[in-house]
């Protein structure tokens, strides 16, 4: 397989801080040699046998629709990714295991996200992440369009994703639902029994 570094544009100008490049994407493999991870949000190709080189170039991921789409979409996505946090909170056998096949970088990432993001407080987690962003990797060196995006994409949508958490939470203190009648009432997803 192949991975190709993905270059992220935000209102037609490139980010390349904020821990935003290089991307590494596996994007290309032989029929049969990998399959895309069951996951509602941050899924990655993972490779079933071989190994993963790199192409030269990039993959201009160049968004061409609008803010109001893009923060839409990443209100869909924050809800997601809301249940996933519910799920591995509430024991409802999502797992935090790092598959095997991931690039390298996407198995890094992952591990920071299920072994250290995952500990902190709700609500305070994003403020670290985003400090991380802008501050420890540069962020700020994006120029305006690149502090909107990383404030929109590493601390807004992150803050979004905890305070759908913790709304879910507080309902079932409030109302006494268990994890699963809450989510469907408040995120309006039925996660079965």
């Amino acid at each position: 397989a192949f991975e190709l570094n993905r270059r992220i544009q935000f209102l037609g100008r490139p980010i390349r801080h904020g821990g935003m490049a290089p991307l590494w994407t596996t994007r290309v493999w032989r029929n049969g040699w990998a399959r895309c991870e069951s996951r509602r949000t941050d899924e990655h190709m993972l490779l079933l046998r071989g190994r993963i080189a790199r192409l030269p170039g990039l993959l201009i991921d160049d968004n061409l629709n609008s803010l109001s789409w893009w923060t839409q979409k990443h209100n869909d996505y924050a809800t997601r990714e809301a249940l996933d946090v519910l799920e591995r909170r509430h024991r409802l056998g999502i797992t935090d295991d790092l598959p095997t096949g991931l690039n390298r970088q996407a198995r890094a990432k992952r591990w920071l996200k299920t072994r250290v993001y995952a500990g902190l407080p709700l609500g305070v987690r994003p403020w670290f992440y985003f400090f991380y962003r802008i501050v420890l990797r540069f962020g700020f060196c994006d120029g305006a369009r690149g502090v909107i995006f990383h404030t929109m994409q590493g601390l807004w949508y992150r803050l979004l994703v905890d305070a759908k958490v913790l709304e879910v939470e507080a309902a079932m203190a409030r109302q006494g639902w268990d994890v699963r009648e809450a989510v469907s009432r408040i995120l309006g997803i039925d996660i079965g029994h």
